[in-house]
């Protein structure tokens, strides 16, 4: 059984479900996270009531990630560059786990999973969720990451 989520996972601007629904934290307490609603303005709830958003394909897509061309692996990448170094945030879906890795220079398309050098690897056993790319994208950049359209994407049923 997966632990309830709590302030050390969850940083404000993080997307998180809420009885099915997907809202942004607006504030991230010990106590008691609150939620910025359209439907009842800021709600503070308990954390034990949220839920955790799966990685899928239609969010990575949603937000930015690009999957390989003619790649037989799921590897998405979004380019995090910094003045003129070429930088990418990679991740790797695969059904019993997920690894997300920095690739620094040029990222060759065509180049084997086992061969890709990286900078920076970590590896999730089952499920990598959003708030955690979240995390790891602003520990990288210090900037949000948001979906392409910066509507909070629904939920995949």
């Amino acid at each position: 059984m997966r632990k309830p989520l709590n302030a050390l996972q969850c940083h404000v601007g993080n997307v998180i479900s809420y009885q099915g629904v997907l809202y942004k934290l607006l504030v991230s307490s010990e106590s008691h996270p609150i939620l910025d609603t359209p439907e009842f303005g800021t709600h503070v709830i308990e954390w034990s009531d949220l839920e955790p958003v799966k990685i899928t394909v239609k969010l990575l897509l949603q937000y930015g990630f690009t999957l390989t061309p003619d790649s037989v692996l799921n590897l998405y990448f979004k380019s995090i560059g910094w003045d003129e170094k070429k930088r990418y945030l990679i991740v790797f879906l695969h059904p019993n786990m997920t690894n997300v890795f920095i690739k620094d220079g040029a990222f060759l398309i065509k180049e084997s999973y086992s061969n890709l050098s990286c900078i920076f690897s970590s590896y999730f056993q089952g499920d990598l969720y959003l708030h955690t790319l979240q995390n790891i994208y602003t520990m990288l950049t210090e900037l949000e990451l948001n979906p392409l359209d910066h509507e909070i994407p629904l939920p995949d049923h």
